[in-house]
């Protein structure tokens, strides 16, 4: 099977392209999404790798639920925060793929067809 010349660049190209992308991705865990329960009683903040990296409680909070309600809310909230954050991350990885990595993938994907 012959490689065409094109191949060989775009796997250059696409190489420097996953270098840069890494470096993206780890750039974004350092950015985060705060989401707030129904009430508002309830805040969670996470990191676009989902560490949770805060968590707060209205002063009333425990007034407002009784203790199995409140873990309830507290979980749903983090999870809240977290499948926010995986969003927000993907879409970033997303639109930060060079057009090389895309080209490269699809010609791979042509020849281990052929």
């Amino acid at each position: 099977m012959t490689v065409p010349a094109e191949f060989h660049r775009l796997a250059a190209d696409a190489e420097a392209g996953l270098r840069a992308m890494q470096r993206a991705a780890e750039e974004l865990g350092s950015r985060t999404v705060e989401c707030r329960s129904a009430d508002g009683s309830v805040t969670a903040v996470a990191s676009l790798h989902g560490r949770m990296s805060e968590l707060s409680l209205r002063h009333d909070a425990l007034r407002i639920y009784d203790s199995e309600s409140l873990g309830e809310a507290i979980a749903d909230t983090i999870r809240a925060a977290q499948l926010q954050a995986r969003s927000v991350y993907e879409t970033e990885v997303r639109l930060s793929t060079p057009a090389a990595v895309g080209r490269y993938l699809d010609l791979l994907r042509e020849a281990c067809e052929s």
